[in-house]
């Protein structure tokens, strides 16, 4: 589970290196970091309407890399995101 520190100390880390968020969103979606499962984050879009932990969504993964946002945003569980984890997919 991530925890509110966890996402804080990223976005830290990312300002003092001087990173933007979406640099910081990208390099952990790279590493496989943005996907459902233990140490991994959800994310949303800033437009978006619910947030995604699954790297094999489509809607989630074809989201534009500047508008992303680390963590749920407050908002519900994609629901092709929850099919993904349903049968093991995720």
């Amino acid at each position: 589970m991530v925890t509110t520190e966890t996402v804080v100390l990223a976005v830290a880390i990312a300002v003092i290196l001087g990173l933007s968020l979406s640099a910081l969103v990208d390099m952990q979606r790279r590493r496989g970091r943005f996907a459902g499962g233990s140490g991994r984050y959800p994310w949303h879009s800033e437009a978006g309407s619910v947030y995604h932990v699954c790297p094999r969504c489509e809607p989630g993964s074809g989201a534009d890399p500047s508008s992303l946002r680390i963590g749920t945003g407050d908002l519900p569980l994609c629901q092709r995101c929850a099919q993904l984890q349903e049968g093991g997919e995720c």
